[in-house]
């Protein structure tokens, strides 16, 4: 149990770290907005809201795990019932067949966004290439590494 709350605790430093330099980059990206010349206009305040929004996101998303791992530290019940939930058969099959099932389906709409988007706009059309041959790469190479770890 010691080297799982050990991981926990390494788990909770790389929260941390993602959450501070998530603030970091939020606030540095709004003073040097705040310090580039020119007319702001709707897209630069559309992709402003956007990016409060998305970065917003990350850091509660940061914080609730920062949150969860340092009550789970505090309680050793709360440790232990983490432990059986994270190392459980089952809840380790259910979550590699929804991973299955969310790249495919992913897959599938992306193709499927792909030739509707050959008839609309040729840059959307190579941007969802990108996006599939991305996701394609990924899962080959992500394939590879772990059929050598394990």
């Amino acid at each position: 149990m010691k080297s799982f709350e050990q991981e926990i605790k390494k788990r909770l430093r790389g929260r941390l770290i993602y959450a501070i330099c998530g603030g970091a980059i939020i606030i540095a990206a709004f003073i040097i907005r705040a310090y580039i010349p020119g007319d702001t206009t709707t897209a630069d305040n559309w992709a402003i809201g956007v990016l409060i929004g998305l970065f917003a996101g990350v850091e509660i998303s940061a914080i609730r795990s920062i949150e969860k791992y340092r009550r789970v530290l505090k309680n050793p019940e709360a440790l232990e019932t983490l432990h059986i939930q994270e190392t459980d058969e089952r809840n380790r099959v259910i979550i590699l067949r929804t991973c299955r099932a969310v790249v495919r389906q992913t897959l599938n709409i992306l193709g499927l966004a792909l030739i509707i988007s050959a008839f609309l706009s040729q840059t959307v059309f190579w941007t969802i290439i990108a996006a599939i041959l991305l996701i394609v790469v990924l899962y080959y190479a992500l394939f590879a590494y772990y059929s050598r770890k394990y």
